[in-house]
């Protein structure tokens, strides 16, 4: 910038905020100044006109008030950390955050409305993000145990938009608008201090007005009590919470920004931290039996598929197929499956074309029961897979260490009948289901009944 022409105007390091106030309110064209609290935000005159400067066009330039650059400066995430932007539309606020992180680590960014988050992946491609995962979706719907190395989350939700200049008024907002917005915000509060490894939330509004702001907070803490404000506001600023909503010695630890007093837009932000250890070792085994991230969700459903195909007990045993043949030996799985307890279920296996099943298969499943001989109790099984060798299915099963094994018994056959004697007995006394001859076969009976064949 001082290349093109701009001066840089320098203060000392122990500036108080009135004589900052007054330096700023004292800028003329051409100058700026490095801001007292933000570190990477410079400061203009009012008025300047930046939209086609090269630097922004480019994306390395953001226009932004400073009182939107407080939020992630309070919730201060470092390099490597897992970062869940709840609220994230526009980007700047996301955007922020993936420089203080140095574009390392992960950073969830969250949009529900599809036009705002449009908007969202534009501003972050433009600013060179690489290391956030943009997510359209309700931030209430999503499943905190999926998300079990986020950290630290921000929250800066819809709001009545009261501190932005020439915004509504807060005395012309109707009452039951702002009662609305603070149930949906605190709902968003409590079910971003539910996530079970995250240990600082930031709870921001661009609202002046109590209910959005230390009311929320207070019904917060009051059902959360493992959890305790800390400090947001930077030593020097001057505007804190308003106690008259907040329990003794909690309004000092959040901050306001106001238009007249620090030459911004208003706006509130609260930090939350966690005191309890319990949801540590909670997180930890999240991490160690979900995965990473989504990862989890995808092992709980396929768990879930798989679950489904050991709904079997030993009560289906006797809807196994048998075969034609008199010695059935069963096929048992082989060792490495037994040991790892996977199963061969439907959704599995390769789908097949449909076979018509054989009569004697079909007998199997009519005439036929299963009985299990084990080497120990019959209950210790909770189902057993038997392929016959006139089939190509395999039932689902789970065995137990022990050796198993299934004799297939017939039950309806006679003694002195054998099963191929009992297969020919069935198929000759079998009649399907009777059907009305048409007209055509009707005329060719009475035909052969008037005229019957005379052999030579």
């Amino acid at each position: 910038m001082t290349g093109e022409g701009w001066q840089r105007v320098a203060y000392v390091d122990d500036v108080t905020y009135e004589d900052y106030i007054a330096l700023v309110k004292a800028l003329e064209s051409a100058q700026f100044l490095v801001d007292l609290h933000v570190p990477y935000l410079l400061v203009f005159p009012p008025g300047t006109e930046l939209h086609q400067h090269a630097l922004y066009r480019s994306g390395r330039l953001i226009l932004q008030d400073k009182a939107s650059c407080l939020p992630p400066l309070v919730l201060a995430p470092v390099v490597g950390d897992h970062v869940l932007d709840a609220c994230a539309a526009p980007g700047m606020k996301t955007s922020q955050l993936a420089a203080l992180m140095d574009n390392s680590g992960s950073l969830v960014a969250v949009e529900r409305d599809r036009k705002r988050f449009t908007t969202l992946c534009t501003l972050l491609r433009r600013a060179g993000v690489t290391n956030v995962r943009p997510l359209c979706g309700d931030f209430l719907r999503l499943r905190p145990a999926d998300y079990p190395r986020v950290t630290a989350i921000l929250l800066d939700p819809s709001c009545s938009g009261t501190g932005m200049v020439g915004g509504v008024p807060s005395e012309e907002v109707p009452l039951e608008r702002l009662r609305r917005l603070a149930s949906l915000q605190e709902r968003l509060l409590q079910h971003a201090l539910s996530f079970p490894a995250v240990r600082r939330v930031v709870y921001s509004t661009c609202s002046v007005t109590e209910q959005e702001n230390e009311q929320v907070v207070a019904a917060t803490l009051a059902a959360h009590p493992n959890w305790r404000l800390a400090d947001a506001a930077p030593a020097t600023w001057r505007q804190r919470g308003r106690s008259s909503s907040l329990p003794p010695g909690h309004a000092e630890r959040c901050l306001r920004a106001s238009v007249n007093e620090d030459l911004c837009h208003g706006f509130f932000v609260s930090a939350f931290v966690r005191e309890s250890s319990s949801d540590e070792e909670r997180a930890a085994e999240l991490v160690e039996n979900g995965g990473k991230g989504e990862v989890g969700l995808a092992k709980r459903r396929k768990r879930k598929r798989r679950d489904e195909g050991r709904q079997h007990s030993t009560d289906d045993i006797g809807k196994l197929a048998c075969d034609e043949t008199t010695n059935v030996k069963p096929q048992s799985l082989s060792k490495g499956s037994v040991a790892s307890g996977e199963v061969e279920t439907a959704s599995s296996r390769p789908r097949k074309r449909k076979r018509v099943k054989s009569a004697g298969r079909q007998l199997g499943e009519k005439e036929c029961r299963s009985s299990v001989h084990v080497g120990g109790p019959a209950d210790e099984i909770s189902a057993v897979g038997m392929k016959t060798p006139g089939s190509r299915s395999l039932t689902p099963a789970r065995f137990s260490d022990c050796e198993t094994t299934a004799v297939v018994e017939s039950v309806k056959t006679r003694p002195e009948m054998s099963p191929q004697s009992v297969i020919r007995e069935m198929r000759s006394t079998k009649k399907g289901p009777k059907r009305r001859k048409g007209a055509a076969e009707r005329r060719k009976g009475a035909q052969k009944r008037n005229h019957p064949r005379v052999e030579k």
